[in-house]
């Protein structure tokens, strides 16, 4: 079993499954925001060439465009991502450049598994948003650009029943979740 460790991990508990949205998919749904980046390249390059300095017009408007591309998907992207263990949902999130956030629903308590695929992009990158609902439906987890939706939230229902049915079961036999596709390739290669 592939074992990650973060922060407030225990020692009984196992990483199931690790994901960080789909990288394509984020770069589109954010397309608005480096539009307006790349506007304010476009303004820092003509409040250069007022001045006549070409060259400093365009290493400005690069700069400008190329560090906050950089900011945001080292930040943003690279720290959102959605862990499962055995005993519970993991959220972490960075909300702007020095705010993140958790947000966590115990296995026990988890309602309703909701898998949506919609979009021309989600579609062709086979991925699509999840959501897990707690049982006081105050506790919300919702994640977008996951690979596989509709087979992480079966996992995630079956994992659920198995841990309420079987609660001494050891922690280090439950099996990650993998996609029907990567076991298949997985079944043909041993025979």
């Amino acid at each position: 079993m592939k074992k990650k460790k973060f922060n407030g991990q225990s020692k009984d508990e196992y990483v199931l499954y690790f994901a960080r949205e789909n990288f394509l998919r984020y770069f589109f749904s954010k397309i608005a925001d480096f539009g307006t980046i790349f506007g304010i390249g476009l303004i820092f390059m003509f409040i250069s060439l007022v001045f006549n300095k070409i060259i400093v017009a365009i290493i400005i408007a690069l700069f400008v465009v190329f560090t906050t591309l950089i900011m945001y998907v080292f930040l943003f992207w690279r720290n959102t991502y959605l862990i499962i263990t055995n005993d519970r949902l993991i959220k972490f999130s960075r909300d702007g450049i020095f705010k993140s956030h958790i947000r966590e629903i115990n296995i026990y308590s988890i309602q309703e598994c909701i898998s949506k695929c919609g979009g021309f992009i989600d579609k062709v990158l086979n991925c699509g948003s999840v959501t897990f609902i707690g049982k006081d439906l105050k506790i919300q987890i919702y994640f977008d650009g996951v690979n596989y939706p509709e087979e992480l939230t079966m996992y995630v229902s079956r994992l659920r029943e198995f841990m309420k049915n079987n609660s001494e079961y050891p922690p280090k036999e439950i099996t990650c979740f993998m996609p029907r596709k990567i076991r298949k390739e997985i079944k043909n290669k041993k025979l």
